[in-house]
């Protein structure tokens, strides 16, 4: 091979090598741009993870509050029952101090 074959192979070579190493350049950098999307994906969804994580117990405690609510809401109900109850115990005495104290009068003015 002389001189001038050599240096004409070396050329056609090295514009090939070069050829290679810009393609090689533009898929890298097409990569990198690739991961950023990807990290930047990852970023949001591990964002979005803590978000339900928080709403998840936001539920939790409306529900505990919910519950103890509605335990208090029970414990009202019963002791209006208990109070509704003796109400009715005491209006039935009333009717019969009532009829009791009628029969009374009418015994003390049939008396007279």
């Amino acid at each position: 091979m002389t001189e001038l074959d050599f240096r004409r192979w070396v050329m056609r070579n090295f514009c090939e090598l070069k050829e290679h190493v810009l393609n090689q350049y533009k898929e890298t950098k097409e990569l990198e741009k690739r991961f950023k999307k990807m990290i930047t994906r990852m970023d949001n969804l591990e964002r979005n993870m803590n978000e339900l994580r928080e709403l998840k117990n936001t539920i939790r405690e409306l529900h505990e509050g919910c519950t103890s609510f509605n335990s208090q809401i029970d414990q009202a109900e019963e002791r209006i029952s208990e109070v509704e109850d003796q109400l009715n115990e005491i209006k039935q005495k009333t009717k019969i101090r009532k009829k009791s104290a009628k029969r009374n009068e009418q015994s003390l003015q049939q008396m007279r």
